[in-house]
């Protein structure tokens, strides 16, 4: 299994939004289902005009503008897994105990596109 996570993330001040964490999901995960699409038209329109290489080409060089592109402040749009071609999108060490969560989460049978996270991290930037 390949799992790729969308991880939003932003210097918000903790006491400001440690009581509204709901709030704070909602509004990072409307950045989500935009990046995801754009960046999947840029790779279906790689693919298209040319080929395999060309898809993987285009989503290791684009990807990362689409994510700045898509990325509003306070948030930060990125992408990672566990297993990456891309040595820039290596998890870090929360991101990849979360990842590690959502494969054991995944094993015991919950569904992928039910695997979320939302944690106010203080000291992140």
């Amino acid at each position: 299994m390949r799992m790729v996570m969308i991880f939003l993330s932003g210097a918000l001040s903790v006491a400001a939004y440690a009581d509204d964490l709901e709030k704070m999901t909602a509004e990072g995960a409307t950045l989500i289902p935009p990046f995801q699409q754009h960046l999947m038209d840029t790779v279906k329109s790689a693919m298209q005009t040319g080929g395999p290489v060309n898809a993987v080409e285009a989503c290791q060089l684009l990807a990362p503008q689409i994510a700045d592109q898509h990325s509003q402040t306070p948030w930060v749009v990125g992408r990672t897994a566990l297993k990456v071609r891309n040595p820039d999108n290596v998890p870090d060490a929360w991101e990849k105990q979360i990842l590690e969560q959502f494969v054991k989460r995944a094993a015991a049978g919950e569904a992928l596109s039910g695997l979320t996270y939302s944690e106010i991290v203080k000291g992140e930037f």
